[in-house]
């Protein structure tokens, strides 16, 4: 010790007590907790990922990917492809809140999973191809609801309705099938015209329009509404399949 400088016995002694140092159990969880703290998620910054997945189990690792690089608040999956145990979505979303609607036919189903520090509660609907959900954030209540609607279907128009009424705040992802140059589809159809007539009823917008929703064709049927003007959101598609 006598050869030691002063600094050397300071780091020594801090050393020392590191290792000794003890406590309870509940004392050192506090600390942990006090450490690793989360940072709350402000309605600012809010993200959404919405994926028509096509079929769960073969893009499963695409999905994973999505979180895994932009770690959105909310996840919207459609076109699940086939019956999904809950359990399974649970194991690979785990830190969200899983919410499931099963299809109608051989491509559909619809999953919304919402970030675990979210307040959160299921919107109860009798409706194939749809969830919904209430989400506060900052003392804002927001309605979050995914959809499928099969092209041979009709848009659930009164259902999306019920919704709008809600809250003030809405949020709607989902593969529509509604095609229409509002939002930068190059065809237009039955659907579209609806939907296109519905969304200025209701003032509301397409936060996605003009961005291809899909890399296997010109389309974009995959759409996010909400009642908030494009140009104070930020949309992008994905380069996955």
């Amino acid at each position: 010790m006598h050869d030691l400088s002063d600094i050397q016995k300071q780091i020594g002694i801090e050393t020392l007590h590191d290792c000794c140092w003890t406590c309870s159990i509940s004392e050192l969880s506090s600390y942990w907790q006090q450490q690793y703290r989360q940072p709350e998620i402000s309605c600012k910054c809010m993200s959404l990922l919405h994926y028509n997945i096509r079929h769960f189990y073969s893009n499963q690792a695409e999905l994973i990917d999505m979180v895994n690089v932009f770690s959105p608040n909310i996840i919207s999956l459609n076109e699940l492809g086939t019956t999904i145990p809950k359990k399974i979505i649970n194991q690979l979303l785990f830190s969200y809140n899983v919410y499931l609607k099963e299809g109608t036919n051989s491509h559909g189903g619809v999953v919304l999973a919402v970030d675990k520090r979210l307040s959160c509660q299921q919107i109860e609907i009798n409706e194939p191809n749809l969830i919904a959900v209430r989400i506060r954030i900052d003392n804002q209540q927001f309605v979050v609801a995914s959809i499928y609607s099969p092209p041979t279907d009709q848009l659930p128009l009164t259902t999306m309705t019920k919704l709008v009424s809600e809250a003030k705040n809405v949020i709607i992802a989902g593969d529509l099938n509604a095609k229409h140059p509002d939002w930068g589809c190059p065809q237009v159809n039955t659907k579209g015209r609806e939907l296109a007539n519905w969304l200025i009823q209701h003032n509301l917008n397409v936060l996605n329009g003009g961005i291809k929703s899909s890399l296997r064709s010109n389309t974009t049927i995959d759409l996010v509404i909400s009642g908030e003007i494009p140009e104070a959101s930020e949309s992008k598609s994905l380069s996955y399949t």
